[in-house]
């Protein structure tokens, strides 16, 4: 008898959800949104509020992870409405606490802080200086409230902290920044990735403070050229050096503990403490000392060529990664103009279009998912992919200049160099 062809039964909105979480975990970012988009679709569809919000939860960390901050931040307040719905304090709380994540991405930094007061201290409408005047506080009443309102869940709780002392330092309350996450380092409980994710982020404070200490000292720079190598004044590294210090003390920490599964951290570690070479040593020898007292560090120059790039996740951390590197290798090349075991120029530039490509590509694969998007709306370009064009533009104008024109070596076409410098910053604000 002639055999009947079976419908394939489609799956249901339990394993979707199972599938993208998994694709997820293991960085496979496009399969997991689209699973976890259709999951939450189903859920909704079916009234099951609470799966619904639990998808929107992850579909909202995929979306970040991508560089799309705004559309994450769309699913996390519809995963807000629905924990809200079905009374879930507990859920309610996460899903606020990821929305500061989106808000800090976006720039929207008045309401991460607000959400952060609201959520953390029950001080609705908190301004961010206030915030960190409140958490910065010498009796650290409120930070300890602070931690104590996530201590049930130290997966969160890492991730709330290390949000918070980002954004703050975001905002330049660096003294509450160093408090947050000097304190959120030293709890017990955390994993191994979000006590080194953690570290990172001090670091990054520390380094934050430095920065702050060399520009006070530094004489104003006029005539600011996009990726030209300014060296600061002896008496700015100086001044600099204790947080420069701290900072390659911390990256050099997460370089050398970070195991293979989070080779990531160890990634990013790299990429600032080569930038923090560059940028903190007075480069008159072959080392520099970061600090003049006991807590001085001995930094020898970073191997580029050993930050293994294929390690960060796919998505905005490998957009970011990539540029930080190509503007270390060209700050090194303004360096050692005629060092033959640096990279060439069109090497730097070639780091700059394939960053570019991997925008392009990422948004490419995103676009059937964006129509059957959980929230209903159309999301604007990416703040990654301005990023990216801002970059090739500022190194096309780089180029442009007449004491840069011999350092470029042809890189990039000689011809119209300016006016493609317009064109991929005119791209970038419009992006």
């Amino acid at each position: 008898s002639a055999a009947i062809a079976q419908t394939p039964t489609p799956p249901t909105a339990e394993l979707l959800f199972s599938e993208g979480t998994q694709a997820y975990q293991s960085q496979n970012f496009f399969t997991a949104i689209d699973s976890l988009a259709t999951a939450a679709n189903q859920f909704i569809h079916q009234g099951r509020d609470l799966e619904a919000a639990l998808s929107l939860t992850n579909l909202g960390n995929v979306q970040l992870e991508l560089g799309q901050a705004e559309a994450a931040l769309a699913s996390w307040e519809q995963s807000t409405a629905l924990f809200t719905e079905i009374e879930d304090t507990a859920g309610i709380r996460l899903a606020y606490l990821y929305q500061t994540r989106a808000l800090k991405d976006l720039g929207l930094f008045p309401r991460a802080c607000a959400t952060f007061g609201q959520t953390l201290l029950d001080s609705p409408r908190l301004s961010c200086e206030a915030l960190g005047d409140t958490l910065s506080a010498e009796n650290g009443r409120a930070l300890e409230g602070a931690i104590a309102a996530v201590a049930d869940d130290p997966k969160l709780q890492a991730v709330a902290l290390k949000t918070l002392g980002d954004t703050l330092r975001a905002v330049g309350e660096l003294n509450a920044s160093q408090a947050v996450l000097s304190k959120a380092l030293n709890i017990q409980t955390y994993s191994e990735s979000s006590q080194l994710s953690i570290a990172l982020s001090l670091a990054n404070t520390f380094r934050a403070k430095g920065n702050l200490e060399s520009a006070r000292r530094s004489p104003t720079r006029y005539g600011y050229l996009p990726w030209r190598y300014i060296p600061a004044p002896k008496n700015a590294l100086i001044a600099a050096g204790e947080w420069y210090a701290k900072a390659a003390t911390y990256y050099t920490q997460v370089v050398e503990q970070a195991p293979t599964e989070l080779a990531s951290l160890k990634t990013q570690s790299q990429l600032n403490l080569l930038r923090l070479y560059i940028e903190g040593c007075e480069h008159t020898g072959s080392q520099c000392q970061l600090g003049l007292d006991e807590q001085s560090v001995e930094l020898s120059p970073p191997d580029w060529q050993t930050i293994d790039l294929s390690r960060l996740p796919r998505g905005q951390a490998s957009v970011y990664g990539r540029i930080n590197l190509a503007k270390s290798m060209a700050y090194l090349k303004q360096l050692s103009p005629v060092d033959s075991s640096l990279p060439t120029w069109n090497a730097v530039y070639q780091q700059l279009a394939i960053a570019a490509q991997q925008v392009q590509s990422s948004e490419s694969a995103l676009e059937p998912i964006q129509n059957k998007n959980v929230t209903n709306q159309r999301f604007r370009g990416s703040r990654t992919r301005a990023y990216a064009l801002g970059n090739l533009g500022g190194f096309y104008e780089y180029c442009a200049a007449a004491d840069a024109a011999s350092l470029c070596d042809y890189a990039v076409p000689r011809s119209n160099l300016l006016a493609k410098a317009n064109q991929f910053t005119q791209a970038a604000l419009l992006a």
